[in-house]
Parts: C-alpha cells; structure tokens; sequence
C-alpha cells in the first residue's frame, strides 16, 4: 500500500468508502466529507477527502506534531478501540497533515504513548485530501492486529457555527466510544 512513503494506487482499490454525517442529526453532512478505509498486516489506511467551498479560510494554525492546539484547527479525529474500548487509540489531524495522538484508558489518558502515522496531505480543486497510513506495530495493543475494533472518523470545520460530522454519529461529544462503528478485520 505504502511505496517510498507514498500510496499506490492501489491502496485505494479495495477500500470502503464512508461519507460523514451530521453528529447531531445524522442527516447528510455538507460539505460532503468522503473517506476510504483499507488495511493490510502493516497498516491501517485511510483516504479522507473534505469538500470545503471556502477553501482559503480554513485553519492550519498548528505546524508541529504532538502539539494539541491541532484540535482548534480545520481536522479530522479518529478513533481505535481495542480490547472492549479499555484503550481508545485518538488521533487528531489537520488539513496540513500536522497531529496529536493520545491513549485514553477508561481510567485517564495517556499523552506519553507515541504512533508515527505516515500522512500526505494536500488540496486539490475546492477540496483537502489526507491520506494517512497507522502502522498497527504501533497503533495496536502489543502490535497484534485484532478481530474487530471500534472505529470512528469525524471532521471538525474552524468557521464559526459550522457543525460537527461524524462516520458513526455520537450526538454529543465525539469521545463516546459506546456509539462508535465496528470494523472487522478478517479477511
């Protein structure tokens, strides 16, 4: 899936496409947001295309990784939950490609844990496109690919009023692992 650093074309041929809802009412999410899932034994990859029509005014203010202000810009969130949802693996990414990464235990969180994801980021047309790749050696308890996990992609807008969408919608805050989708990874 993963050339030079790069994605093959192909990483996208098999992949399940989603398109985001509106986390409060479900109703359909505009401007449209469009993700492609896949996976292998090395990587769990996602393909996240947002439409945005005011493309110049979207925030990328944070520049450096690991730096949680990345939450207040234009970005995507995601969410692995393993082993029941005890760990909830949480990812935040702008639309420059800079993220944050987090463990939250059903005890705390955990700032400490590190997961080096490959992301592209890019623009094209009245678009930004991410694609990312999480290498499950570091994104799966004891690097070991499970079953099943729970799975959530949502997509936060920087303007003002502007709501929030969702794969799976939570109605409410985003962290709520009870209401995120499963993703089997059998093959």
């Amino acid at each position: 899936m993963l050339q030079n650093g790069r994605f093959s074309p192909q990483a996208w041929g098999n992949a399940q496409n989603i398109v985001l809802r509106d986390n409060y009412t479900s109703k359909p999410y505009q401007p449209k947001t469009t993700a492609w899932i896949a996976f292998d034994q090395d990587f769990f990859i996602v393909k996240v295309q947002a439409d945005e029509p005011e493309l110049d005014k979207i925030k990328t203010a944070t520049t450096s990784n690991g730096d949680f202000k990345v939450f207040s810009d234009d970005m995507v969130e995601l969410y692995f939950g393993f082993e029941n949802n005890a760990i909830i693996r949480h990812f935040g990414i702008n639309a420059a490609g800079v993220y944050a990464v987090r463990t939250v235990y059903r005890q705390g969180n955990d700032r400490t844990w590190e997961c080096h994801p490959v992301v592209n980021a890019s623009r094209t047309g009245q678009a930004w496109i991410l694609e990312m790749a999480f290498p499950w050696r570091q994104l799966a308890p004891d690097g070991v690919i499970p079953a099943e996990i729970s799975f959530n992609l949502n997509r936060s807008r920087s303007l003002p009023g502007d709501r929030l969408a969702a794969w799976s919608p939570t109605f409410g805050l985003f962290l709520a692992p009870d209401r995120f989708g499963r993703i089997s990874l059998q093959r």
